[in-house]
């Protein structure tokens, strides 16, 4: 069975991310966990906790977790639906454990474009959380809802010579929706020298994805963020899916403001899979 790893603070964001991945699991056949990580007691200069009823603030994210999870079954009873509250400072440790612990199928994060107090997992924990790098990771926009992932924009470097496209974990991800798949390649400059290394790419993904429906473009653009945006708003896509690589521009996308852009600035949903 599929499992879905879903950080919730209770925002609306949050709960609005929950709610998404609660369609997807019953499309799929998954099961949820919903995860919250809060602040440990604060202690005083002698190391003395200065609330000494752990175990009611646990209680208290429990009880908020089970209405989140009460929300979601009601969608549908069938689902499958575990809650955990933890204490800790990290919140990516507290992921990566559960991510290991599961051998969950993919993480499904709200983020907002706020920049107030209401952010959910903005900036480094987003970051870090993509970067994990051992599991697909699917951002939810604020407001976004699931409708289906019937058109996929599938984003590709075919002119990084060192990279080796993650067939295996493409189709693998593609299989739970199967989409349409449009394929783009996006780059600031076309080289003549590089044409046999793009249509080799370009053959074993089509090999790869022939029992699915697929097209290739190919973009002229400086600027990512707008070039994708135009064009999965223009193939009308329920999903936008990256793939960050150590050295490629995509993956510096995870490590600028670039990031922040991306994800922050879209109504789509955007899946990064990493190698």
């Amino acid at each position: 069975m599929n499992t879905f790893i879903v950080p919730v603070d209770f925002t609306e964001i949050g709960d609005n991310a929950a709610v998404y991945a609660g369609k997807v699991a019953q499309k799929v056949n998954g099961r949820i966990i919903l995860v919250n990580v809060y602040e440990p007691i604060p202690a005083g200069i002698d190391g003395t906790p200065l609330v000494n009823d752990p175990e009611a603030r646990h209680e208290v994210r429990i009880i908020a977790l089970e209405k989140l999870k009460g929300r979601l079954l009601a969608m549908d009873p069938q689902l499958d639906i575990t809650c955990v509250a933890e204490p800790g400072i990290s919140l990516l440790d507290h992921i990566e454990t559960q991510i290991e612990q599961t051998n969950a199928t993919m993480v499904i994060m709200g983020v907002s474009e706020d920049s107030g107090a209401e952010q959910f997992l903005l900036g480094t924990n987003a970051i870090n959380i993509v970067n994990i790098g051992n599991v697909p990771v699917l951002i939810v926009p604020p407001g976004a809802t699931y409708s289906g992932i019937n058109e996929v924009v599938l984003a590709v470097d075919f002119e990084d010579e060192e990279h080796v496209l993650p067939l295996d974990r493409i189709r693998s991800m593609l299989e739970l929706f199967k989409p349409t798949v449009n394929v783009v390649s996006i780059a600031d400059e076309a080289s003549d020298a590089k044409a046999a290394d793009i249509e080799e790419k370009k053959m074993l993904l089509q090999n790869a994805l022939s029992d699915f429906t697929i097209d290739f473009s190919f973009v002229k653009q400086r600027h990512f963020v707008e070039a994708i945006n135009e064009f999965a708003n223009n193939k009308k896509a329920d999903l936008i899916l990256v793939l960050p690589h150590k050295h490629s521009f995509i993956a510096s996308l995870f490590r600028t403001h670039a990031t922040e852009k991306l994800i922050h600035h879209t109504s789509v949903p955007v899946l990064a899979l990493h190698d």
